[in-house]
């Protein structure tokens, strides 16, 4: 019997290795998981931001028109009354 010991304890230091080997795969396939699910989760936040983005582009360029449009007014009035006929038969 103590000849088999050694082949024992050689086995079973065999089988705490080949343990301690799965229980480290275990925790990386469950840290794997873990970053994928941050993955995923980052994806969809950045998905849920551009399609804010992509409704406010056209009440941005909507708004920024209309101020283009009335200081475009304001100007042509300003021109329009510097070039009246009235006022320029009167300039003369």
């Amino acid at each position: 019997m103590p000849d088999d010991l050694p082949k024992d304890l050689r086995m079973l230091t065999s089988l705490a290795h080949h343990a301690g080997v799965a229980l480290a795969r275990v925790q990386l396939v469950e840290d794997l998981r873990n970053q994928v699910d941050e993955v995923r989760a980052l994806a969809r936040q950045v998905m849920a931001l551009q399609e804010g983005n992509q409704q406010q582009m056209p009440v941005k360029i909507h708004a920024q028109l209309l101020q283009d449009l009335a200081v475009a007014d304001l100007f042509l009035d300003d021109v329009q009354k510097a070039f009246r006929p009235e006022e320029v038969g009167s300039a003369r």
